[in-house]
């Protein structure tokens, strides 16, 4: 399965930057275009071509940072490189002390400002008296320890970040800040909005066998969903508050005949969503089945091989695009997930093969999976449906949309886990969506799309389709749902519409402001890099016995072309837990073969972990990957890469895993 980009900080809306005049005795990072004999040049500061003439001998290299000069007499600025003298190091502290007094900030009084700049100086970033003036409210208002401070700015210099107000204080309060599920939590008290999951019993899974049935054309679909909609509805009406959703609407529906509309619309529309979900699976399937039937024909002679190729990488493609965006998978059983992830890492093995002339093999494995994926049936999950039913219920239910419980609803989608017994990747990306941290990125594509096909993602009871029976809406709470969609609405997206109506003095109002910083500051570390390794930073709220947790999460991996290389990758997760401490996991891939390592403080922790590992050892072998001996060792010692205060005093000084480079850029 590839791993395709999905947030990228280049999106992200910055300040808008106009060509900023050259000053003298301005620190700059420089790039020379065109050489002009010995000591002239076409340079290229700050985004502006100009011609330059050096002081003293021409760098040999192109990229280099120098001490912008007056304009000589030819009308041509005179440059400085800080490196091209013994003395380059005085030189450049010297330029930025009279630039820190130019600005009112005396070197003598201001040390750790004058440390930073030096830093920004010496990493080829620019250092001007906006910078300073950054760099010095940050360090004197932002709250956190100096050491922190530094290791935000070395940070983002490493990132190439704007040093602004905003993006420093977004990207302190990320890597120093309480972590997602301290801020989410705090937001919602300050709301006054409680967050809980509730109990979700799943309905035994021989009543929703019978729409499966159905689902393969041996029984009456709408039956089926009836019969299992009734039992839904006594389930919730067992009087118990932790699973009610309206217990006098679930009474209504079960006992009265006045509320046979109401049922027949709810059990109307899961049938048209369970048969639709249905047919688009099979279209998919026979798609991707008549692709591998003429890759498998196309295996039979070299001549054949880039063909090969390509239908192999469009094949993979549509699979990957089924597990990540279709609709399909939010309902599919965690086997029929498994299956496709299986068929497409397997299908990846089959492109390794093709690069080395293997065609016979290739064969083989294209037959595999033909038959694998001509063989999976379109199975909901009982769990899932019955949280699409519960949606609907809610619906039909007579209350104000306010913005405070759209941001609730948010929240809960950010921190559900994944269920029990079925357990998705799919769904922690949802989650990572409802946080909001792919937000500019949906909300440009959104833009971009056709308006009759924004229309047409609209949720079947917001259309006004007269051959089509859709939960009674009121215009209001239509035109909302419209504008929610359209939006693309999230968590960030609720906060930042929030902002618009309240103030940031108020309590609730700083908590929005916050947590939109905290957010934001994940985004900017993982901005895409120019090199060829892509990584990932995010911290994931999960809520575990309606408390909410936060779990860290760090990925590295060469990057090909768009995609990561998951064959061959690194991941760390940080967890913190009350009767262990830390606990660190890191996974190592390389060309499939999958190393763990478990890391704690705890002299039993290997005891306790060891009856554990064999099922998770089984699942990874079944979506592809070849799995060794399980490492323990200590946590101590075996840092995260941000520069984060550890928590334990005892960490303090840790080391970032070797496996994790610097900079950050989260792809899914």
């Amino acid at each position: 399965m590839q791993i395709m980009k999905g947030i990228n900080a280049n999106s992200l809306p910055q300040r808008e930057q106009s060509a900023s005049p050259l000053k003298q005795g301005e620190v700059c990072s420089l790039l020379i275009k065109t050489r002009i004999g010995n000591e002239e040049a076409v340079a290229v500061i700050k985004g502006q071509e100009v011609q330059v003439q050096f002081e003293g001998k021409m760098p040999s290299g192109d990229r280099l940072t120098a001490v912008i000069g007056a304009v000589n007499e030819k009308g041509l600025l005179v440059v400085r490189p800080t490196a091209s003298q013994p003395a380059g190091i005085t030189n450049i502290t010297d330029s930025l002390k009279t630039m820190m007094a130019n600005a009112g900030f005396p070197f003598e009084t201001n040390r750790d400002l004058l440390a930073a700049a030096k830093r920004a100086a010496a990493s080829g970033g620019t250092v001007n008296e906006e910078i300073l003036t950054n760099l010095q409210y940050f360090l004197a208002e932002e709250p956190g320890t100096i050491s922190e401070k530094l290791k935000t700015i070395a940070t983002m210099l490493e990132k190439k970040l704007e040093l602004s107000v905003s993006q420093l204080h977004a990207v302190h309060q990320t890597l120093h800040g309480k972590n997602t599920a301290e801020t989410l939590a705090q937001l919602a008290q300050s709301l006054g909005i409680p967050i809980g999951l509730e109990t979700q019993t799943a309905l035994p899974e021989k009543e929703f066998q019978v729409i499966n049935q159905a689902l393969e054309g041996k029984g009456d679909l709408y039956s089926a969903v009836e019969k299992w909609f009734m039992e839904f509805m006594a389930e919730k009406n067992d009087g118990t508050p932790e699973t009610q959703i309206d217990q006098t609407l679930a009474a209504e529906v079960v006992h009265t005949q006045q509320a046979v509309p109401a049922k027949k619309i709810i059990v109307t529309e899961i049938t048209k969503r369970l048969a639709g979900l249905a047919a688009d699976f099979k279209k998919e399937q026979r798609s991707i089945s008549l692709n591998l039937e003429q890759l498998a024909k196309s295996t039979n002679s070299k001549q054949n091989r880039a063909t090969a190729k390509q239908t192999l990488e469009n094949t993979i493609h549509k699979l990957n695009q089924v597990i990540l965006k279709s609709d399909m998978m939010l309902y599919a059983d965690m086997e029929t997930e498994k299956h496709l992830l299986t068929a497409s890492s397997r299908l990846a093995e089959a492109g390794g093969l093709i690069e080395k002339g293997n065609l016979a093999e290739t064969k083989a494995i294209v037959q595999e999976i033909k038959g694998l994926i001509d063989k999976i049936q379109f199975k909901p999950a009982n769990v899932k449906i019955m949280h699409f039913t519960e949606d609907l219920l809610k619906q039909s239910l007579p209350r104000q949309n306010t913005l405070k419980q759209t941001i609730k609803t948010q929240i809960e989608q950010a921190v559900k886990p994944p269920a029990i017994k079925q357990p998705s990747a799919r769904q922690i990306f949802e989650n990572i969506k409802a946080l909001g941290l792919t937000h500019e990125l949906d909300a440009a594509a959104n833009l971009l799309q056709p308006k009759q096909e924004q229309l047409s993602r609209l949720n079947a009871s917001l259309k006004q389709d007269p051959e089509r029976t859709v939960l009674p809406l009121d215009p209001q709470t239509k035109h909302n749902a419209m504008q929610q969609s359209e939006q693309e609405l999230n968590l960030k997206a609720a906060l930042i519409k929030f902002l618009q109506s309240e103030s940031s003095y108020t309590s609730s109002g700083h908590d929005a402001e916050q947590t939109i910083a905290h957010l934001t500051g994940q985004q900017l570390l993982n901005k895409s890099e120019a090199t060829g390794m892509q990584q990932l930073y995010l911290q994931l709220p999960l809520l575990l016995n309606n408390k909410m947790e936060n779990i860290k999460v760090y990925v590295s991996s060469e990057k090909q072309g768009e995609t990561l290389d998951w064959e061959n990758c690194s991941l760390y997760f940080v967890l913190e837990t009350k009767k262990m401490g830390e606990i660190g996991i890191m996974v190592h891939v390389q060309n499939r073969q999958l190393s763990l390592t478990f890391k704690n403080d705890q002299e039993l922790f290997q005891a306790k972990m060891e009856p554990l590992t064999g099922a998770a050892l089984e699942r990874l072998q079944e979506i592809g990957y070849h799995t060794g001996a399980i490492q323990y060792g200590a946590f101590t010692n075996s840092t995260m890469p941000t520069g984060e205060q550890p928590t334990s005093a005892a960490s303090e000084t840790r080391k970032a895993p070797a496996a994790v480079k610097k900079g950050f850029d989260f792809s899914i």
